[in-house]
């Protein structure tokens, strides 16, 4: 497996992870954006994969890692864009999480606990991703009825 692929994978999960951000700041449909975004981009993110031919088969193990991988890029995207446009509409309306991030946001402290937040969040959806990843992989391998050899070896080669 080529590092680029796991870069452009890495990339384009920041980007769904952006955009699932910004769909998070519209009121009603900002618990369903963040479930998507904690349990089911990593297997959306992998179907795409696989509709492109970026990857092969994969066991339940390297679908696992796969989705980490989305799952915490995905989170970075999610964070950097939710965070400040959160603490932005916090300056406009006094409600609920946006008056809560614009207190972080404007507090020396409040860096800190989102530094702490994103950290724990972060392993949190990592872990999830990862699970549906593999709970992905089996239902599409038990579908398919393709499983991977046991001799071939999932290996991330750095070629510049």
């Amino acid at each position: 497996m080529n590092f680029s692929v796991v870069k452009n994978v890495a990339r384009k999960s920041v980007i769904f992870g952006a955009i699932i951000g910004v769909i998070t700041l519209i009121p009603y449909i900002n618990f369903v954006s963040f479930l998507f975004l904690a349990f089911l981009i990593s297997p959306f993110v992998l179907i795409k994969m696989k509709q492109k031919d970026l990857i092969g088969i994969l066991d339940t193990q390297e679908s696992a890692i796969w989705g980490s991988i989305i799952g915490i890029a995905a989170f970075s995207g999610f964070f950097i864009a939710f965070s400040p446009l959160c603490g932005i509409l916090g300056l406009f309306f006094k409600t609920g999480v946006y008056m809560a991030f614009k207190l972080l946001w404007s507090s020396g402290g409040g860096i800190v606990i989102l530094i702490m937040s994103y950290v724990m969040i972060g392993l949190i959806i990592a872990l999830f991703n990862a699970f549906s990843a593999a709970i992905a992989e089996y239902l599409y391998q038990q579908v398919t009825s393709l499983t991977k050899e046991k001799n071939e070896t999932f290996k991330i080669e750095n070629r510049g």
